[in-house]
């Protein structure tokens, strides 16, 4: 099993403790390009489908509902 594939488990296992790195680094490892939005905002998107993530900044976590809404909307949440 790869890191990512590990990271990916975990994230899957706890999406209340998922720091943006993390999360952006499975995501991007999965062909989901990400590019600034406007402030704290991030857009993820691939294949034409786009979703907006916050980026809490450093040491905070992602919110669980954003972690769960992105993985569903790109097919990596089973």
């Amino acid at each position: 099993m790869s890191q990512i594939q590990k990271l990916l488990e975990d994230i899957r296992s706890n999406p209340r403790a998922v720091r943006y790195a993390d999360f952006k680094r499975v995501l991007e490892h999965n062909g989901v390009t990400i590019r600034e939005g406007k402030g704290s905002h991030r857009v993820a998107e691939r294949d034409g489908e786009l979703y907006t993530i916050k980026d809490p900044g450093p040491g905070a976590f992602v919110h669980p509902k954003t972690v769960k809404h992105c993985l569903q909307a790109f097919g990596l949440w089973d």
